[in-house]
This record gives structure tokens, sequence and C-alpha cells, in this order.
């Protein structure tokens, strides 16, 4: 076999017409082709010399004068697949349709081109064992040196590598981007959207740590609630006033530092917009922290940022971009 002839589908031995070897792509060149596939099958005719399949088997011979076919793959009725490759196998016996046997390489090697052979192996009407072959010789063209060739195959299948880890990690990550949702979702209430954010109210906690909560708010790609104007307050209170169990619902805000002078813990910018409940009597060094509270009508309050809450229902509102 001349090896820098295009890939050639010659057929050299068929005693079945019945059984095929297809080859593609329709010209190998080394450097150039990603793939080969080699695939055999076989349809039962009217007059079938193999009315009962038992199994598809593909061999190779790389020396076409002088052919010692080795074993590469089959497939049958009883055993499924198996195979001595590197290639991808594939395949499958049907009693009544199209049985087929597929092998794909990529990025294939000169060592790919030479004789592929096809068996098929049954019975025929008569209960008599029959195996017939096709065989087709595959050829191929050099369109680099091997050094090249090997740099440029071996930064391919980097990429393809690449590529599988890529798409791997995205699996991961939208696995975890659904279970954060979901965790949210059992957690939390959510409001609509309001220029660009939505508020997520916490389930009702008995004890409550003003650092800890602001850390959670973070995890989910948020911070505690930062109302800056009467639109967001007004949106705010409009969306707590259903939640009637609650007696205080924490927001971002304390003077903890500096009494009266209040900041936002996250962006560590000075409480531009706090909206006093008339009744609320501002604490002192003892309450640092701002919470709407119900029983004042949603209005705030200064209250203790952190201790265990056991006549008060409290939650804990958080921010979060959309």
């Amino acid at each position: 076999m001349n090896s820098v002839l295009p890939l050639i589908l010659a057929m050299l031995a068929v005693t079945d017409a019945a059984v095929q070897v297809q080859v593609n792509p329709g010209a190998l060149q080394i450097g150039n082709s990603r793939n080969l596939n080699i695939r055999c099958s076989h349809v039962r005719d009217k007059v079938p010399t193999i009315s009962r399949l038992s199994y598809l088997l593909i061999s190779f011979a790389s020396d076409a004068e002088k052919p010692v076919f080795r074993y590469l793959a089959s497939v049958s009725s009883v055993d499924g697949l198996d195979y001595d490759t590197t290639a991808a196998v594939a395949g499958n016996i049907t009693r009544g349709g199209e049985s087929w046997l597929s092998l794909t390489w990529s990025y294939p090697l000169f060592s790919r081109v030479g004789l592929y052979k096809c068996e098929a192996s049954g019975i025929n009407l008569s209960g008599a064992a029959r195996t017939v072959s096709h065989i087709v010789e595959v050829g191929g063209v050099r369109h680099l040196d091997a050094s090249l060739f090997d740099v440029i195959q071996n930064q391919s299948r980097d990429f393809e590598q690449l590529k599988t880890d890529e798409e791997r990690l995205t699996a991961s990550y939208l696995s975890l981007k659904s279970r954060f949702d979901r965790a949210k979702e059992a957690h939390f209430s959510i409001s609509a959207a309001h220029n660009g954010r939505r508020y997520y109210l916490s389930s009702i906690s008995n004890v409550l740590v003003a650092n800890e909560v602001d850390a959670i708010c973070a995890l989910y790609g948020g911070y505690l609630a930062e109302v800056d104007d009467d639109a967001e307050f007004e949106f705010i209170k409009s969306f707590l006033t259903p939640y009637t169990q609650y007696t205080g619902v924490l927001c971002s805000g304390t003077d903890e530092a500096l009494e009266n002078n209040w900041i936002h813990a996250n962006s560590k910018t000075m409480v531009k917009y706090i909206k006093w409940s008339p009744s609320d009597s501002r604490g002192g060094r003892s309450e640092n922290c701002l919470f709407f509270w119900r029983p004042h009508g949603w209005f705030m309050v200064d209250w203790v940022c952190q201790q265990g809450y056991a006549n008060y229902a409290v939650g804990y509102l958080c921010e979060i971009p959309e």
C-alpha cells in the first residue's frame, strides 16, 4: 500500500453484501484530521447468508501486502462490547434491523493507516455456522513533519481536556448554585425587585448576632439591608407588613463605635437615612443596632445587636442585587 495516497475505500473481500465497512472522513490527512471512524454494519437480507447474527468484529493489519490482522473490538448478542484499543467503542446487535460496531480515534496517528476487516458471524437458515467479512484499506497523507505534528496534537488534546474540565466545572457550579437557590428559598421570604435589588427576610430566630447574619447575607451575594431614602423605606415597610409573626427585623446600621454615629457595616459608610419610631427611647450604649419594629408600625428602633431573644420573634433582612 502506498502510504501517501488519500484515504481509499477499496473492497478487497466480500462474501455478503449485507456486511459493510464505512470510514470517515473521506481522506485521512495526518495532522489535519481530528477523528477517524471505522463503522462495521450488518443488515439481514431477504435471503440471508446469516439469519441469526452472533457478533461483529473489527480487526486491523498495518501491512497490506502481508496482512496479519490484530483484534481491535467486537460486539456480541451475549456479552455486549469487548475491545483492545484506545478508540472510543460503541455498537449493538439487533434481531431485525441493523447491527453495528463503531471505532473512533481522536487525532489519528499514521499508525492508523492500514487494512480494517469487519467480520460478521452467526448461523444461516439451516442452522449452520457462517462467517462473512468485508475489508477496506485506509491510506493517509502526512501534512506536517512528525515533531510539529506531535506538538499540535498535544495542544489539541490539551484543549479538549480543558474543554472537558470547563464542562465539569460548569456542571459543578450549576449544581452548587441550585443548592444555594434551594437554601435561599427555604430560609428566606423574598421580595419583589426594587431598583435592581431584592430583600430577603430570614426565618424567625430567638438568637441573633449582627456580625454573623451580615456574613450570611454576604454568603448569598448581598449584605444587611441599607435603607437610603423614603422610597426604599416604604418599599421595605410594605414588604414586611404581612409578616405579623415578627417582633423586629434587623437591618444595616450600628453606632456601637460611637453613640449616634451610625455606620453601615458592609460599606463602612455613614447611614444617611433612618426613619425613627416616634416611640423609640434610643437605648444608649446598650442598644446599638437598627431594627424595623412591628409594634411601632415597622418604623426603626435602636436595639441590642446580639443576645437571646426569648420573648421576641426576630429576623434579619438581606439586600441582594439582581
